[in-house]
């Protein structure tokens, strides 16, 4: 039993030195929930798709803050060591208040995972992904359009033997690539959580995540509550 909970507690723990830096701020706060599905689809050895969609409540929860429909592809350019990732997100964010209408964006992305397996059940990874998100200009002009991001994502992922149950930890920096006032850090984002498998076909995630936003107009720190579901073909 002492075993069990030292393999729980470990990413925990390192969870809690990532996190606390992004509670210090003073910019504002709000407290969000997001919920997603996903069904993933293995074509070849090497080869899959995936694809699924989302949504996110703000303000405390209480109001719609984003939908979104997402789908990519995934390459397996060494096994359970280096895969090639692309994607595409279309998503709307609902602007309440006077304005009531909603903002599209389209988003486009391309990375790579690095993953290494420390021992049998821990396993990191590091993924670098490129985005570019458009967005309409049907209501408002925006400085960047399409907005660049460069995003750096560490991670550890824990396996407890005979319960299915998967700790995991993340830390992920977003900077900009195409400001016109300089590339900045924007945001760095947290994440602590678990995943439950309940069998060969479906997957469980809780997670909590914290972003803290900086170098932009308005910056806020938002806290969120992560639900999601994956079914695997």
């Amino acid at each position: 039993m002492d075993k069990l909970k030292r393999h729980i507690l470990l990413p925990f723990l390192v969870a809690f030195g990532l996190l606390v830096p992004a509670t210090l701020s003073a910019d504002e706060q709000d407290f969000a929930t997001d919920y997603g599905v996903a069904a993933k689809v293995g074509i070849t050895k090497r080869f899959d798709a995936e694809f699924g969609g989302g949504a996110r409540l703000r303000n405390n929860s209480s109001e719609l803050d984003r939908i979104s429909a997402e789908g990519g592809f995934g390459y397996a350019v060494i096994k359970k060591w280096l895969d090639f990732e692309a994607g595409y997100c279309f998503f709307a964010d609902w602007n309440g208040g006077s304005k009531q209408y909603y903002t599209y964006r389209h988003r486009y992305s391309l990375g790579f995972d690095l993953k290494h397996k420390v021992y049998s059940r821990l396993e990191m990874d590091l993924r670098v992904k490129w985005q570019s998100t458009y967005q309409s200009t049907k209501y408002k002009t925006y400085a960047q359009n399409p907005k660049d991001l460069l995003r750096i994502k560490a991670g550890a992922e824990q396996k407890i033997k005979g319960i299915y149950l998967f700790p995991y930890v993340s830390a992920e920096a977003f900077v900009t690539t195409n400001s016109i006032n300089g590339n900045d850090l924007v945001d760095m984002r947290y994440r602590v959580g678990a995943k439950y498998q309940l069998n060969r076909h479906n997957a469980f995630d809780l997670g909590f995540q914290i972003d803290d936003e900086m170098n932009v107009g308005n910056p806020e720190d938002r806290f969120m509550l992560c639900i999601g579901y994956k079914y695997k073909f």
